[in-house]
C-alpha cells in the first residue's frame, strides 16, 4: 500500500489563516477513520504550519528528487546534507528505517510498516519537518507537553519480535479499535507503542547516532554546511571519544567488546538525557532544519583555538550539556601545562590576571589505589612512569574510603583507565591559603569515561530567604595545592606532614600538578553527586594534561585583551624609567670613582 497518491508538495501561495487552524485543531477531537485520511490530516496541517518561504527552501533543496517515487535516504544525506560518499551504510540503515516511520506520523506502531514502504516527497517531509525542532513538533500536535524525547527514542528504535506474534493476532481488531479513537488519543498513547521491552535500540545504532551529533555539532550549531571531508577524516576519532563517553553514560556496562550485544532502553536515554545531555539532540535538530533555511558555506573549522585536550570532539562533548554559544564561541587559551610546565607558580602567571570565568580540563590515566595493592610497585599506563615515592607520599596524605567501597565504580575506573574532567569556575582565581573562594555557579563534570554533573550546592539563608555559597575552591600556594569540593584546607606541617580533607564530590590536586583524586560518596558535600549517582566510588589517577581556558562572549575577551595590552605598555613604560635611572646613576658613580675607569686610581676627580 502506497503511502499517499500524491508525491508533490503543497502550494507555496496556499498561506495559512485563523480559520485554517481552528479547523486543523478541531480535527483533533474527530474519531479517525481511514489511515490514509489521518495521514493527510497531518500534511495539511504541515502545509499550515510552515511559512511560504519555507517550504520554497525544502522544495529547492529537494528538486532532483522531487519526481522520485521512493527517495534514497542517503541521496539526502549526501547530495543534500553534504555527507561525505563514503558514509557509513548501518547509519543510512537506521535513519532510512526512522524517516520512513515517521513519514506516516502519528502511525508510529510498526504494524503500519507496510504503509511506509516507499519514502515519498510528502512523507519526508512530514519526517524532516518533526526531525527539525521540539517545537515543531509540540506545534504539529498542538500540545506543549508532547514528550519529543520518547518520539526520537521511536525513531531510532528497532522492534523486538518479542510479542510480536500477539500482536499479528490482534490485526483484525485494529482497524475497529482505531475507528473508535480520535486522533487525541491517538498521539497520547503514540499509536499504542510501548517501550519497555518491544523497542529498543542496539548499542551499535546508537553509537552511530552519537557519533553523527557529535561529529556535525559545531556546523549545526552554529549553522554552516557540512564539510564531507572533515566528517570522512574524523568520523572515527569522534566515534572513539565523545559517542563512546555519551553511550556509556546511557549504559555503563558496555564497551568495545560487547557493544554488538546490549542495547539502549527508553529509561536510559531519556535520563540522560535530561540528566547529563539536555542539548544532545540539537545538532540533529539543526541538521534538518538546514532544510528550511539557508546557511553560510565556508567552513567555521579554522575559527576555533585546539590545544591537546580542548579539541573539537571535546567542545561536541561539553556542548550537549553547555549553551552553544559558550563552548563554540571566543576561548582564550590561558595555561596549557605541556607548554610551559606543571607547577603552581606556572598556573598562577597564567590564570590569575584573567577576570572572567574559565574552565579547567584535567586528562590522566587511572592508577591503583586499593589497600590490596602493592602501590610500591605500582607502574602507571601507557608508558607514563611516576616518581614512585611522591606517589606514595600522595597516597599516605590522602585519606582512602571504607574498606567496603566499591573503589572502581562499577569496574569503571580500573588501572589504566583514560579519565577527563572540566571544572567551570564563575570566579576570577584567587590564591586562599586559609579560606574558599568559588560561587553557586561553579561545576565538575566528569567527561571520560562517563559525563556525569555535578552542580555546587546552594544553602539557604532563613534571615534573608535566598540561596548562597561560601566557598567551594581553593589554590594553596604554600604545599597544599588546588581542591574543588573540599571544605576544609590541607592540613600541613612543615615540609614533612600534609592531610587532605576530600569532601563527599570532591577533585584534589596535588601542589606538582602531578596527581589527582576525585572523589563521589553522595550528598552532605560542596556539590552534588550527579542525577545519575548509584553508587560510591573514588580514583586516584596521574595527570597527563591540564588546561585552563578563559570563558566570555566577545566583549569580554576585548575588555580582557585591551587590560592585558595596558599592563604590558605599563611595564615597558616601567622598564624605560628605571633604564633612564640606572644610567644616570651610573654616570654620577663614574663621576665619583666608584665604578668604571678602572687604570685610574683613587676616587679623586
Amino acid at each position: 500500500m502506497g503511502q499517499t497518491p500524491s508525491a508533490s508538495l503543497p502550494s507555496y501561495h496556499s498561506g495559512t489563516t485563523d480559520s485554517d487552524i481552528s479547523e486543523v485543531d478541531a480535527g483533533f477531537y474527530t474519531v479517525i477513520q481511514t489511515e490514509k485520511d489521518l495521514i493527510l490530516y497531518f500534511s495539511k496541517r504541515i502545509n499550515n504550519l510552515l511559512k511560504p518561504v519555507e517550504l520554497f527552501s525544502f522544495n529547492q533543496k529537494f528538486l532532483k528528487l522531487k519526481e522520485t517515487k521512493d527517495i534514497d535516504c542517503k541521496q539526502i544525506f549526501t547530495d543534500i546534507f553534504c555527507f561525505p560518499e563514503n558514509i557509513d551504510s548501518r547509519l543510512i540503515n537506521l535513519f532510512n528505517r526512522g524517516l520512513r516511520r515517521l513519514s506516516i506520523f502519528p502511525l508510529l506502531n510498526d504494524k503500519h510498516d507496510a504503509l511506509s514502504s516507499k519514502l515519498t516527497l510528502l512523507g519526508c517531509l512530514m519526517s524532516c519537518f518533526i526531525l527539525s525542532s521540539p517545537e515543531n513538533a509540540k506545534r504539529l500536535v498542538n500540545n506543549p507537553h508532547y514528550n519529543y524525547i520518547k518520539l526520537i527514542f521511536i525513531f531510532l528504535s528497532t522492534p523486538s519480535k518479542k510479542n510480536n506474534t500477539s500482536d499479528k493476532e490482534k490485526g483484525e481488531e485494529e482497524n475497529t479499535e482505531t475507528s473508535k479513537n480520535t486522533v487525541k488519543d491517538l498521539l497520547a498513547t503514540f499509536d499504542g507503542v510501548t517501550l519497555q521491552d518491544r523497542y529498543l535500540v542496539s548499542g551499535t545504532d546508537m553509537l552511530l547516532f552519537l557519533t553523527l551529533v557529535t561529529s556535525i555539532s559545531h556546523y549545526t550549531l552554529l549553522k554552516h554546511k557540512l564539510n564531507p571531508q572533515y566528517i570522512a577524516n574524523k568520523w572515527n576519532s569522534y566515534q572513539r571519544k565523545p559517542a563512546l563517553n555519551l553511550l556509556r553514560t546511557m549504559n555503563n556496562e558496555i564497551d568495545v567488546t560487547n557493544i554488538r550485544d546490549m542495547y539502549i532502553t527508553y529509561e536510559q536515554f531519556e535520563t540522560a538525557i535530561s540528566t547529563t545531555m539536555p542539548n544532545l539532540l540539537k545538532p540533529l535538530n539543526n541538521l534538518f532544519l538546514s532544510l528550511f533555511e539557508d546557511w553560510e558555506v565556508d567552513d567555521p573549522n579554522h575559527t576555533f583555538a585546539e590545544s591537546k585536550l580542548m579539541t573539537l570532539e571535546l567542545r561536541s562533548q561539553i556542548a550537549t550539556y553547555v549553551p552553544p554559544e559558550s563552548i563554540y564561541a571566543s576561548l582564550q587559551k590561558l595555561y596549557v601545562g605541556r607548554e610551559v610546565g606543571f607547577s603552581m607558580r606556572s598556573f598562577q602567571s597564567k590564570v590569575f590576571n584573567w577576570n572572567a570565568p574559565t574552565v579547567i580540563l584535567i586528562h590522566g590515566s587511572v592508577l591503583n589505589n586499593s589497600e590490596n595493592d602493592d602501590v610500591k610497585n605500582d607502574k602507571p599506563a601507557n608508558g607514563f612512569t611516576a616518581n614512585k615515592a611522591r606517589y606514595v607520599k600522595f597516597l599516605e596524605s590522602y585519606p582512602k574510603l571504607k574498606a567496603n567501597v566499591d573503589y572502581k565504580g562499577n569496574g569503571l575506573y580500573v588501572k589504566g583507565t583514560q579519565v577527563t574532567l572540566a571544572v567551570y569556575v564563575n570566579e576570577p582565581w584567587k590564591v586562599t591559603n586559609k579560606t574558599l573562594f568559588g560561587d553557586g555557579q561553579s561545576k565538575i563534570t566528569e567527561l571520560a569515561p562517563i559525563q556525569l554533573i555535578h552542580k555546587s550546592v546552594t544553602v539557604k539563608n532563613s534571615s534573608t530567604d535566598s540561596k548562597s555559597v561560601s566557598g567551594n575552591i581553593y589554590f594553596n600556594t604554600v604545599g597544599g595545592g588546588i581542591g574543588i569540593g573540599n571544605k576544609l584546607q590541607p592540613h600541613l606541617k612543615g615540609t614533612t606532614y600534609k592531610k587532605y580533607h576530600p569532601g563527599n564530590v570532591s577533585l584534589t590536586i596535588d601542589s606538582a600538578l602531578e596527581f589527582g583524586a576525585f572523589r563521589n560518596v553522595g550528598y552532605g558535600g560542596l556539590f552534588a553527586p550527579g542525577d545519575s549517582y548509584d553508587n560510591d566510588y573514588e580514583y586516584v589517577f596521574i595527570i597527563k594534561d591540564l588546561e585552563v581556558w578563559g570563558c566570555g562572549g566577545k566583549e569580554q575577551l576585548q575588555e580582557q585583551l585591551q587590560e592585558w595590552e595596558w599592563e604590558e605598555r605599563e611595564a615597558k613604560r616601567r622598564q624605560r624609567i628605571n633604564l633612564k635611572s640606572m644610567g644616570e646613576d651610573r654616570a654620577l658613580l663614574e663621576m665619583a670613582g666608584l665604578i668604571g675607569q678602572h687604570n685610574q686610581s683613587g676616587g679623586s676627580i
